[in-house]
């Protein structure tokens, strides 16, 4: 096995790392001195030299499900492959595997790689995060957390199950596989900053931009557009789709079904300007008059509304 993708656990945040990452991790994430540096490489030495250094280590990351490593496919995180029996109890050990296993050449083989970032507070993780999944065409989504540690999963991945309860008819799942590679884990550090674990690449499935969720800017977009009230939900797609914002590119997939999921999530009604309806309708006789089909409008004095009167263009 090549020594410098061997897997090494942090003394400090028990983080897995490949051995060429492992002491610039420590230096640079936790700033030990380059005596305690050579005291671990002294360590790191004898363990080299052990026969079970060979093998790869999942006792340290903490375990993601209640199994151990197996062949049954029923538990634990098992290799998406059809023909790989393997099974792993944490998405570090798996995405590991896949890389050495499953990967023809040097460049896929990159695109597996477990890759590690600091940041200075959980808002500075979230702001990276929502631009590395439009770069890498995924959305993590958080499935758990557990002693100072969150674990995100590849949206893809997970088995659909419908709420429907038979009132009314379902769709077509976005799920496509129980398990996918991609994945992040952010760890807790002192103080205050986080570390970001994760792999990029996808195995199980393609990456596909049309099948992700919106992300929380996209969602946003939607909302105004359709609050303007200028937009039927055909002529809000047909803007979108030739609008395109390459840093929101999972608009131009939006669906007829897209635009009411959000539009009943967040109870919108279009052109509604606010709870009031008559003050809503003369905040939007005001913006936009005649251009937005008003002649004529005329307030009731009266709680009967007798002297109401709407001119429409």
């Amino acid at each position: 096995m090549d020594s410098n993708r061997k897997v090494r656990s942090c003394p400090e945040c028990k983080t897995e790392l490949l051995t060429r990452n492992f002491f610039a991790h420590l230096r640079n994430v936790h700033c030990w001195d380059e005596e305690k540096i050579n005291e671990q490489k002294q360590k790191s030495q004898k363990q080299l030299n052990s026969p079970m250094s060979v093998s790869i280590s999942t006792t340290s990351l903490p375990s993601e499900s209640d199994s151990s490593h197996s062949t049954d496919k029923s538990e634990g995180i098992f290799c998406p492959a059809d023909d790989c029996d393997y099974v792993y109890d944490n998405s570090v050990n798996l995405a590991i595997h896949w890389q050495q296993e499953h990967c023809s050449d040097d460049i896929q083989a990159e695109e597996y790689g477990i890759h590690e970032k600091l940041f200075t507070s959980l808002d500075d993780f979230e702001k990276w995060k929502m631009t590395a999944e439009t770069a890498a065409c995924v959305k993590w989504i958080r499935r758990s957390s557990r002693e100072g540690n969150i674990y995100f999963k590849c949206s893809r991945a997970g088995t659909y199950r419908s709420e429907s309860n038979g009132l009314r008819v379902g769709h077509e799942t976005k799920k496509a596989t129980r398990i996918c590679t991609s994945f992040c884990i952010v760890s807790s550090l002192c103080p205050g900053s986080v570390l970001a674990t994760f792999c990029l690449g996808h195995a199980g499935h393609i990456a596909d931009v049309a099948k992700l969720p919106f992300n929380e800017a996209e969602q946003k977009f939607i909302e105004q557009l359709i609050k303007t009230g200028k937009h039927t939900i055909s002529t809000a797609i047909d803007f979108l789709r030739s609008n395109q914002t390459p840093d929101m590119p999972r608009l131009y997939f939006t669906t007829r079904q897209d635009i009411r999921n959000i539009m009943d999530m967040l109870n919108i009604v279009p052109g509604k300007r606010c709870e009031n309806d008559l003050i809503s309708l003369k905040i939007r006789a005001e913006e936009e008059g005649t251009a937005g089909g008003f002649r004529f409008l005329q307030f009731p004095n009266s709680v009967t509304g007798d002297e109401f009167i709407l001119g429409n263009a």
